[in-house]
């Protein structure tokens, strides 16, 4: 008899004991997946703001496609902008164009690319940054991107697809949609707006639905854009779906307006 109940008190003694390590491991998972998520959150909007701000214009004469030059028209420093992907000329002081950023004073445009790549779940993905330079130092600037043949098609998914892996880079991992859940989880394939678009009035610019982008006429138009992402930790784990408005401990949310710095002409 003696001997029984000491195997039940000492059962429940182990069990309390394990369930004390569990709660204490999976406490642990959290705090870390938070802080490496807060981490990787800030590096992520800090180079997104200093990619965007590096913004320039390239007006009629100052820019050739493979060798031709645009003569006539004006040009937005945007050439691309939906909600998971930017396009647009840049300068971050770079006179060497194998470099993305040095600290030389010389005007050497670059064609920034900020998109994001999600992964088989579409609920998060990899924020990437890639660069081109033109292939000259001097106006006319040359960007030649065979078989690119418009600034448009600079744009094009099949076009950033041969940007030299050297001039792509990956600025953070387990990025996915602060805003709200585009479907359930475990769907396939939503959209994750990363970006939204707002005019001088403060009215977002919405996508065309037949370009699945800003259309081409109102990419001048945009004075704001709201940066918002949600960052998953080590685990990419976090707690939608858990109850109808869960606490999610394990991830963090980012939210920025980058006001661009050529709104005093827009670039026309």
């Amino acid at each position: 008899m003696e001997l029984l109940v000491a195997d039940l008190v000492g059962g429940f003694v182990i069990t309390a004991a394990i369930t004390m390590l569990v709660v204490a491991f999976n406490s642990s998972n959290r705090v870390n997946d938070r802080v490496n998520a807060t981490q990787t959150g800030r590096t992520a909007m800090e180079s997104i703001r200093q990619r965007v701000r590096s913004q320039t214009c390239l007006f009629p004469l100052e820019y050739k496609v493979n060798g031709s030059t645009t003569t006539t028209g004006a040009q937005a420093s945007i050439i691309h902008a939906d909600t998971e992907k930017m396009v647009f000329f840049g300068d971050v002081g770079s006179a060497d164009p194998t470099t993305p950023a040095t600290g030389s004073v010389g005007f050497h445009p670059q064609l920034r690319y900020l998109y994001l790549v999600t992964d088989a779940t579409g609920r998060r993905g990899t924020l990437v940054d890639g660069w081109r330079t033109a292939t000259n130092t001097s106006t006319p600037f040359n960007f030649s991107i065979t078989p690119a043949s418009s600034l448009e098609s600079l744009a094009a998914p099949s076009t950033m697809a041969l940007v030299p892996p050297a001039r792509r880079r990956a600025i953070a991992g387990g990025i996915g949609n602060m805003v709200a859940e585009t479907a359930p989880v475990g769907a396939t394939a939503p959209t994750v707006p990363l970006f939204r678009y707002y005019d001088a009035a403060d009215v977002q610019i919405g996508e065309s639905a037949a370009l699945g982008a800003v259309p081409t006429s109102e990419l001048g138009e945009i004075t704001k854009i709201v940066v918002g992402f949600k960052v998953f930790g080590l685990t990419k784990k976090d707690q939608a779906g858990g109850s109808t408005n869960p606490v999610d401990r394990r991830t963090a949310t980012f939210k920025d307006e980058i006001y661009l710095r050529t709104i005093a002409d827009r670039c026309q």
